[in-house]
């Protein structure tokens, strides 16, 4: 069972948009969440950065 389909089973379909980091971006994740109904957004910095940082939401 793929996370988004968990997620989804959970919150009673209610995810419609995750935020994610880059890593993520890209036709195989975009293609595994679309068939539980959720789309990604990549939330791209200008920069490289190190460590955990918090992303702004687009």
């Amino acid at each position: 069972m793929t996370r988004a389909r968990q997620v989804q089973e959970v919150t009673g379909q209610a995810v419609e948009v995750a935020f994610v980091e880059q890593g993520y971006s890209g036709e195989g994740p975009a293609r595994d969440v679309a068939a539980q109904g959720i789309r990604l957004e990549a939330v791209k910095l200008p920069q490289a950065k190190k460590g955990f940082v918090l992303l702004p939401r687009g």
